[in-house]
């Protein structure tokens, strides 16, 4: 990989949310980081990989994460496990964690009461003399439950912090207790998390969407050079989204890895496959430019052209990622990569203007191109061109082929100007005389105009229409 990829470190605080399955940790997450992008669920092993959020609480700031329940089996011993077993993935996630944290709050289900699993994990912890633990007995909803907490005093961690993490009570004494535990840092200007436009400043936040198995996981450990994501052949091993932060050509890039998305009629009702679809679309809503993948050596099928027309429905900055060059040797030697990227185009032809990667995310082929594609996309969603310029090209496109007239009407729509308005992306306004609006293939035919003479590759174009 490019040696000019850099993985971002922040420096805070880690606190780091620990304990078994289904006591809650998710929950508390969303409720602490006000994000609500982790997966709530009845189901063990809801959370696999690692969730990150920043936090601010009176004068301090920390990084919360996210791990998935701790399987005691896999606590124990890992010897005699399957390779490709994700319980024991998803420890090893948890593990990471543990070795990160200045600050663990270890998680306890109030409801169910002390059990066997929580004194293993208590001995386990007890055992980490370098770390700092706080004991927090979730799902405290009345006085009785609040009275019963005392049995897990028996764990050896000190008295437990009750709290509801479903209702938020206690979350604010949580929040101050941690920041007791932890160094004040103080928010400066610079750690402030609003957007600044100039392009060494601004951050560049993109999105990994594809079908399952296509690669998005591989893609995202590669890219970054860390295992973040949990890689299995088994499909929707990723259930929620990812972030992780890089800093490329001096720029910052915040990653998101989504769960795989099949056709509706293939996902179950109310599944946690369903969930991670539906956080994998909102995800959309947040991002600047989306990495849409798909497997090169398999031919794009109709929910790749609809994943795609759900993306751009968003006007994101698109950039087509065809994945496993590495499998066509054969099919590939007798067409130039040049052939190959017209090929895709005329596949997705709706999006011919999206950049166009042809990689290989298992043995890393093409992969420092992406972020000088990411980081070119995102220049030209940002792109004011010159207004004469401007002007000139839809004249003469304009003259060459003017709007047709109504059959109800006697005269034909008269362009009186067309100016750009706007970027992220490219907005534009025609202003006109007519008494009809002008139809949607007249638009594009000056996109592609507008297209042909300035570099718009990888983002959407929207052109307004306004009648004098």
């Amino acid at each position: 990989m490019n040696t000019n990829i850099i993985k971002t470190k922040n420096n805070l605080e880690k606190v780091v949310l620990l304990g078994r399955t289904n006591v809650g940790k998710s929950t508390l997450f969303n409720k602490l980081s006000e994000k609500y992008l982790a997966m709530v669920s009845g189901t063990a092993g809801t959370t696999r990989d690692l969730k990150y959020g920043i936090i601010s609480w009176q004068d301090t700031m920390f990084e919360l994460i996210d791990s998935g329940g701790l399987d005691i089996k896999h606590l124990r011993s890992k010897k005699n496990i399957e390779d490709n077993d994700i319980n024991r993935e998803i420890v090893n996630k948890a593990l990471e964690a543990v070795k990160q944290a200045n600050l663990i709050l270890f998680v306890v289900d109030a409801k169910n009461g002390l059990n066997i699993e929580d004194r293993e994990i208590a001995k386990w912890l007890l055992r980490r003399k370098d770390k700092k633990i706080l004991l927090v007995a979730n799902k405290v909803d009345g006085k009785a439950q609040r009275m019963e907490i005392a049995e897990f005093t028996k764990l050896g961690l000190g008295d437990p912090l009750p709290i509801s993490a479903t209702t938020g009570s206690g979350t604010g004494d949580l929040l101050d207790i941690i920041a007791q535990k932890l160094p004040q840092i103080k928010r400066t200007e610079k750690e402030d998390t609003s957007e600044i436009l100039d392009d060494k400043n601004r951050n560049i936040k993109i999105a990994i969407i594809g079908r399952p198995n296509v690669g998005k996981s591989t893609l995202l450990n590669n890219l970054t050079g860390e295992t973040r994501a949990i890689v299995s052949p088994i499909a929707h091993t990723t259930r929620e989204p990812i972030n992780i932060q890089i800093k490329y050509a001096d720029r910052n890039i915040e990653i998101i890895d989504t769960a795989g998305m099949r056709r509706k009629s293939r996902i179950e009702m109310k599944s946690l496959e369903k969930e991670g679809v539906r956080l994998s679309l909102k995800a959309l809503r947040h991002v600047d430019i989306v990495l849409f993948i798909f497997d090169l050596s398999d031919d794009p099928g109709n929910q790749d052209q609809k994943l795609i027309s759900e993306i751009l429905k968003e006007k994101v900055g698109l950039i087509i990622v065809a994945n496993k060059v590495d499998l066509l040797k054969g099919r590939i030697e007798s067409n130039t990569y040049t052939q190959v990227e017209k090929n895709i185009q005329r596949t997705f032809n709706f999006a011919k203007w999206a950049s166009v990667s042809i990689i290989s995310a298992l043995n890393k082929k093409g992969l420092p191109k992406i972020f000088d594609k990411v980081i070119e996309v995102d220049a030209n969603m940002y792109k004011e061109v010159d207004q004469d310029k401007l002007w000139r090209i839809i004249d003469e496109a304009v003259v060459k082929h003017p709007p047709h007239k109504k059959t109800t009407s006697k005269m034909r729509p008269k362009i009186k100007n067309f100016k750009q308005i706007g970027v992220n992306p490219p907005r534009f306004v025609m202003e006109f005389k007519a008494k009809h609006m002008i139809p949607l293939s007249y638009l594009q035919y000056l996109e592609k105009h507008i297209r042909n003479n300035f570099d718009f590759t990888g983002t959407p174009i929207i052109i307004q229409q306004k009648k004098l």
